[in-house]
């Protein structure tokens, strides 16, 4: 039997290069400019043209598109946000926006280039690189097949998976809706009737728990 997709997300969550991280993060703490962001904060507008690297080292962010201000992923530190912008002259427009109060450092394209070749650290960029590379080949397979109510499943599960507070904090129709193409009336219609056969508990508008979901609906 296969493995389930939140198996297999869980698989490749597990796989996080940590070492990897923690060097590249000592080599460069003391580089950069430090950075702080309150909860629902966000950073610069159109990080992407910075040519900065984003070493976040505490908190919960999501990555916002300004375009269409559309939600493309929330993510946990430690993580790196920036190097593939680095090697690239086109680039989106995209900012960081702060679930819970975040902390980190900045560092300029030069500066990084320096240290990392000083500290031999190419190798531990590569891993990241290859990781994140694996996380958002799976995230787009993940969230682009399947019908409306595998697309609203799925975020109800990743909403599940934030910390306590952040969730308890954020309307969970809204949250479906910026991680996905649905109508506020798919999205609606399929939360009421996953309340009504008890599969979810929703509370003021926020997703305070989740039942064993079906897997079709």
């Amino acid at each position: 039997m296969s493995a389930t997709p939140e198996n297999n997300l869980s698989n490749i969550l597990s796989r996080r290069p940590l070492q990897a991280y923690q060097r590249i993060f000592s080599a460069l703490e003391d580089k950069g400019h430090v950075f702080s962001l309150a909860p629902g904060e966000r950073a610069e507008k159109n990080i992407a043209a910075e040519c900065k690297v984003w070493l976040v080292t505490r908190g919960v962010f999501t990555v916002v598109r300004e375009s269409d201000d559309s939600w493309l992923g929330t993510a946990s530190a430690p993580f790196v946000v920036g190097i593939s912008g680095l090697f690239s002259q086109y680039g989106k427009s995209y900012s960081l926006m702060a679930q819970n109060s975040c902390q980190g450092i900045t560092i300029e394209r030069d500066l990084f280039f320096q240290y990392v070749e000083q500290n031999r650290l190419w190798q531990d960029v590569a891993h990241i690189q290859a990781w994140l590379l694996e996380l958002l080949l799976f995230r787009d397979g993940w969230l682009s097949s399947g019908d409306a109510y595998q697309m609203v499943r799925r975020q109800l599960l990743n909403l599940m998976k934030l910390p306590y507070d952040i969730r308890v904090a954020t309307p969970v129709e809204s949250y479906i809706r910026k991680h996905t193409c649905l109508s506020r009336s798919s999205v609606f219609r399929i939360l009421s009737q996953l309340r009504k056969g008890k599969f979810i508990l929703i509370k003021k508008g926020k997703l305070i728990n989740v039942a064993r979901l079906p897997e079709k609906y």
